[in-house]
């Protein structure tokens, strides 16, 4: 076979919307199916186009591009350190853990507005756990209390005799 791309570059994502993510010294831009970049490396890092954006990381911050290589909007600082995109499904695209974004850059869900629900859920829970420890302990304590130097007939009344 005849290569249409010659190999040159150091990553490849595959071909979407008839664009694909590159790098080439150590920046990734995107090129098409000829080969010819259509924008130049300069991200340092980016993802593959879903619904006419992609998502990259350009001077430090999360972005999403359009096809011509402008940023469209740009995610909050607190996104920024671990999240990956699944790209843009139906106009909604999941960024970090469920939180959900349309494609003008607006939360659609915010899973971090639940979260001091969360932490209340948990410390209710710890302390009906704490409560439900402490209970059991009383009730085997009172048990080994009434068990030491008792006969069977000290601790079971015989109302019989």
């Amino acid at each position: 076979g005849k290569f249409v791309i010659e190999p040159q570059f150091k990553e490849s994502d595959p071909f979407s919307e008839g664009l694909a993510a590159v790098k080439i010294n150590d920046k990734y831009g995107y090129i098409d199916k000829t080969g010819k970049f259509v924008i130049e490396p300069q991200f340092k890092e980016a993802r593959s186009f879903s619904e006419g954006l992609a998502w990259v990381r350009f001077n430090g911050k999360s972005c999403y591009i359009d096809k011509k290589g402008r940023i469209v909007f740009k995610l909050p600082y607190s996104m920024d350190q671990s999240w990956r995109s699944s790209g843009f499904h139906n106009g909604l695209c999941e960024v970090g853990l469920l939180n959900w974004i349309d494609k003008t850059g607006r939360f659609i869900w915010k899973s971090y507005e639940f979260r001091r629900f969360e932490w209340i859920v948990r410390g209710i829970v710890l302390i009906v756990f704490a409560i439900l420890v402490l209970l059991v302990g009383l009730f085997v304590k009172k048990r080994r209390r009434n068990s030491k130097g008792h006969n069977s007939e000290d601790t079971i009344p015989n109302y019989g005799k």
